[in-house]
């Protein structure tokens, strides 16, 4: 077996071989936490023969490594013999809803995070964010989504960001108040600054608005502020960060760009490819945070 112990000798305690055994359990626990960024709970299926110095040893070398640790002994207790399982696997994975809102907390690579599942447009992110500022008190809040890119900006699909700024482009006072497109003036500026990381993705400008962005007008409203990508959502988020003074980070994946075809099309076409490439961002993110 994996600790060099003949399968007749199993039921002999072999704490030697125990030791060296487990380093194969501690390559699946690094991969489900390091590799898919995955909750990892580690059940100890005991045996009859197993001795309470093998299911110790198994315990305390996993600890290092993993906070939940459960010995299961259903085949002589019944159901009574996995409650701490049970019970460590909803410490893991607690799901609710608020307001309509989908709230996930759990654990990913050792750190305790809120998950939100907004919807699109700025009121359903606004709503979310604020929701679980109130409700959870996060040291950050980390945003991942999709947007649109420019051609100009040799921009394409598959393409990981991180937004440094970000503005509300369908915000417009200025026929009653002479000011810009876009213009705070809670912030008296235009843009709203995030934080950033010194790490190997781009860094860019985003703009924000209610509507799909996909028409030359809209474009050229962007191109204006200066602005490299476009979402539904982002900007709003920053917003609500800002009026908590809660640090922000942004992480966008382009699935669609203007001038390479219909924009509806390109989203819908590659949505799913890119949630893959961003996932795996986001995870190096949380990871050095």
């Amino acid at each position: 077996m994996h600790g060099g112990v003949k399968k007749e000798d199993l039921a002999i305690e072999n704490l030697d071989a125990l030791a060296l055994g487990i380093k194969n359990l501690e390559k699946h626990v690094d991969n489900i936490q390091n590799v898919f960024g995955l909750n990892c709970v580690v059940a100890i299926n005991k045996f009859t023969s197993d001795t309470e110095a093998e299911v110790e040893l198994v315990k305390e070398t996993l600890k290092k490594k993993v906070k939940y640790v459960e010995p299961v002994n259903v085949w002589g207790e019944g159901e009574k013999g996995a409650i701490n399982l049970a019970e460590s696997v909803a410490k893991v994975v607690e799901e609710k809803e608020m307001a309509g809102k989908r709230i996930v907390v759990g654990n990913l690579m050792g750190k305790d995070i809120v998950v939100g599942v907004a919807g699109i447009g700025k009121v359903n992110v606004a709503l979310t964010t604020q929701l679980i500022i109130d409700n959870y008190k996060p040291s950050c809040v980390v945003n991942f989504g999709l947007a649109g890119g420019k051609g100009k900006n040799n921009f394409k699909v598959g393409d990981i960001v991180l937004v440094e700024k970000a503005c509300q482009y369908d915000f417009d006072l200025s026929a009653i108040d002479d000011c810009p497109i876009a213009y705070n003036q809670n912030y008296n500026d235009v843009f709203i600054n995030l934080d950033v990381l010194d790490n190997e993705l781009e860094k860019v400008s985003l703009a924000t608005s209610d509507k799909f962005t996909h028409q030359k007008e809209q474009i050229e409203i962007i191109n204006s502020l200066g602005a490299s990508i476009y979402d539904m959502e982002g900007s709003s988020i920053a917003q609500v960060c800002k009026s908590n003074n809660i640090p922000l980070y942004m992480i966008k994946g382009v699935t669609d760009v203007y001038g390479s075809g219909l924009q509806g099309e390109q989203f819908i076409n590659n949505l799913n490819q890119v949630g893959k490439l961003l996932s795996e961002k986001v995870i190096k993110l949380i990871n050095i945070l």
